[in-house]
């Protein structure tokens, strides 16, 4: 996950309360992306192992999710 806070605008209520949570949270935005993690599992050497998958419709309520991409700019012509 990227340290840079990234804009997300929740389609509903449900959505809202689950991108709320401070620590542990299982949706995130990275690169323009809402993302949800799908497990966490420790390795055995140390460290964790993490599997997130793209979310492209909401859970809660089913809308189509748009992404926001931080770095999308117009491009200049040269």
């Amino acid at each position: 996950m990227t340290s840079e806070p990234q804009h997300f605008d929740p389609c509903c209520k449900d959505m809202s309360t689950a991108m709320s949570f401070p620590s542990g949270r299982h949706f995130f935005v990275e690169d323009g992306v809402l993302k949800l993690t799908v497990a966490k599992t420790p390795m055995e050497g140390g460290g964790e192992a993490v599997l997130e998958h793209p979310v492209r419709f909401c859970p809660f309520c089913g809308r189509p999710i748009s992404a926001h991409e931080a770095s999308a700019k117009p491009s200049a012509a040269t």
